[in-house]
């Protein structure tokens, strides 16, 4: 009798976590181009429609003529509305994180508002670029970046404490903002005006300029990191992949609404962990560096920073390869967080690869993260 109890209440544990780690919102509003990746690969258009669901771990992007909102609906999340604009790509991930509900925003280029109401003392919510991270506690506000990376935090109601990556925090409130253009020290400047959004726009349209003007720098700065990050990547997938009885196993049980318990899942965790871990860190920014450079290619297709990498690779050539290998490096990355998702199932809720993830790279190892004021036109 006791063993039928406790294999029924196992079974309502586990049908509990794999509902309770799904769904997270719905789409409330969508325009243009929206795609969504989810397990693995890209959602047929026909399903990224008003009112279809986001899931954990699902990433959105929009294109230069795509607009979204998402409303977070679950209960253990922060209740908020994120508004996406044009050009920007990001991840949501909602885990647990030392007894809180964790919802961690990966933004990895473009730009987002979010409202958010009063957050519960389980709950948390932040932002993360790579060189911040912005911490809320109820509040309405939006981080735009660059395609080279700079980063503007704007508030306009309540605050945001945003974590640099030595440690410094700077609060953005309404009447000021916090800066930091690549290779200089973030900043807390006044927002002129009364009109908030007209400040973001008059921002983001000094940042293209100056992108533009410093094309040739870096094109050649992200296409050398491109080519590091891409190698280590690639060695870490491939070990990883070895492990695929742990992978098909997985995807077999989350396919049947099911995942194994104790000793053996322990030991299906350690088997992948230790790989997992680096392909998250690594891929943190090789998907920040991936985007930069297809946003750039448009410039060098207009004749902007073309040359030849140190390698001896034209720009040119560097550009073909990176859009020949898009759709298998998109690829490894959608399964790579698919696989966090599956882990995060077997590990009560907590993911120890979504978690200081940011600052994994010094700014002085890279080249591109140099002042855009300071170089010459290309």
């Amino acid at each position: 009798m006791w063993k039928t109890i406790s294999a029924a209440l196992v079974s309502l544990a586990v049908a509990m976590a794999l509902d309770a780690q799904e769904k997270i919102g719905d789409t409330v509003y969508l325009d243009g181009t929206v795609s969504v990746s989810r397990d693995g690969s890209t959602l047929d258009p026909s399903d990224v429609v008003i009112g279809a669901p986001i899931d954990n771990f699902d990433q959105m992007e929009t294109g230069d003529d795509g607009n979204a909102q998402v409303r977070i609906t679950t209960v253990r999340a922060a209740n908020a509305v994120i508004t996406v604009s044009p050009g920007t790509q990001f991840t949501f991930e909602l885990s647990t994180l030392q007894g809180k509900q964790s919802s961690s925003i990966n933004l990895i280029s473009g730009s987002l508002s979010l409202k958010v109401s009063k957050l519960s003392g389980s709950q948390e919510l932040n932002v993360q670029t790579e060189s911040a991270v912005m911490g809320v506690r109820g509040t309405e506000f939006t981080v735009s970046t660059s395609d080279a990376g700079d980063v503007l935090v704007t508030c306009a109601e309540g605050d945001v404490a945003l974590t640099t990556e030595n440690g410094t925090e700077y609060q953005a409130v309404p009447g000021t903002a916090v800066e930091n253009q690549e290779g200089a020290a973030f900043r807390t400047l006044p927002v002129t005006g009364t009109d908030l959004e007209g400040f973001r726009r008059t921002w983001m349209e000094q940042r293209r300029a100056a992108v533009q003007a410093n094309a040739g720098r870096l094109i050649q700065a992200f296409a050398v990191r491109y080519l590091q990050l891409r190698a280590a990547y690639d060695r870490d997938y491939e070990a990883l992949m070895r492990r695929q009885d742990v992978i098909s196993k997985w995807r077999t049980e989350d396919r049947g609404g099911r995942m194994g318990a104790g000793a053996e899942v322990d030991g299906e965790k350690r088997a992948v962990l230790a790989a997992l871990l680096r392909l998250r860190r690594a891929q943190f920014l090789l998907e920040r560096v991936q985007f930069r450079l297809l946003r750039l290619k448009r410039l060098h297709d207009q004749g902007y920073g073309q040359g030849t990498l140190p390698s001896g690779m034209t720009t040119g050539q560097f550009f073909d390869q990176l859009v020949n290998d898009r759709p298998t490096v998109d690829g490894h990355m959608a399964t790579i967080r698919n696989l966090a998702r599956l882990y995060t199932l077997r590990n009560g809720g907590a993911d120890p690869t979504t978690h200081s993830l940011a600052f994994r790279e010094p700014a002085r190892e890279n080249p591109a993260r140099e002042p855009l004021g300071q170089r010459r036109r290309q």
